[in-house]
């Protein structure tokens, strides 16, 4: 790895985007749309093979020995105003992986591909991982579609328009990788108080959105007793304690 050349690709890579606030590359928009571009030439640069799927996913390969993939995986979209880091480091990582195998002419046992998956953080179409979720074939297609940003653009329409809708037999689901490394920040603070520079995660957090309606009851504030008051806010305070206490 030529830790160098890794440096001043992150830096000028993360610059695509980059505000005051923070990095403003959300999902196919104009920044998002540019570091993709540039990704993808210096992966044209050696000669990796480069195929996009139906989701928008950027799947670049490095054969190996065998067909058998390791794949290597993050995201280079961002929430508003999001970290340099967040996503970014394991695309950028991984591409320096890439580019010192072929630097040494290393031929592995296995093929190792790089992913750069679309909508991961959900800023801009909801759900998030909509790009993951449709290249292993856990969201539909017609799911993934039809989900539209706040201006009313459909996911299918913003990959049209962006020039990143590919075909779907370049799905992972249809070359499944054998294992999956995926280098991330912490984003917490547990590493940098016990002194490690890396870990390795032996699980990770699910998320479920749900919607609840708490309804109360009116009453007169001055001669209800606080025994018999239906205070709506209150009772939705108490539900939101004990959750986080389960």
């Amino acid at each position: 790895m030529n830790t160098q050349r890794f440096l001043n690709t992150f830096h000028s890579m993360t610059n695509i985007g980059w505000t005051e606030e923070g990095v403003m590359r959300i999902a196919l928009n104009e920044y998002d749309i540019k570091v993709r571009e540039e990704v993808i030439k210096l992966l044209s640069s050696i000669g990796s093979e480069i195929n996009i799927d139906d989701g928008g996913n950027i799947i670049s390969k490095v054969k190996g020995k065998s067909d058998e993939l390791i794949a290597i995986g993050s995201h280079m979209d961002s929430v508003p105003y999001g970290g340099r880091f967040d996503g970014f480091y394991g695309v950028m990582a991984g591409l320096e992986i890439l580019r010192g195998i072929t630097d040494h002419k290393v031929r592995l046992n296995h093929s190792l591909c790089l992913i750069d998956f679309t909508n991961e953080e959900g800023a801009r179409f909801q759900p998030s991982l909509l790009g993951s979720g449709l290249t292993t074939g856990v969201f539909s297609r017609d799911f993934v579609y039809s989900r539209t940003d706040k201006n009313g653009i459909s996911f299918e329409k913003a990959l049209i328009t962006s020039g990143f809708m590919g075909d779907k037999s370049n799905r992972l689901e249809y070359n499944k990788p054998k294992y999956y490394i995926e280098l991330h920040i912490e984003q917490g603070p547990i590493l940098e108080e016990e002194g490690y520079q890396i870990g390795i995660p032996l699980g990770i957090v699910g998320l479920s959105v749900y919607e609840f309606t708490f309804r109360g009851q009116s009453s007169q504030a001055g001669p209800t007793p606080m025994s018999r008051r239906r205070d709506a806010l209150i009772g939705a305070s108490k539900f939101t304690t004990r959750v986080r206490d389960l």
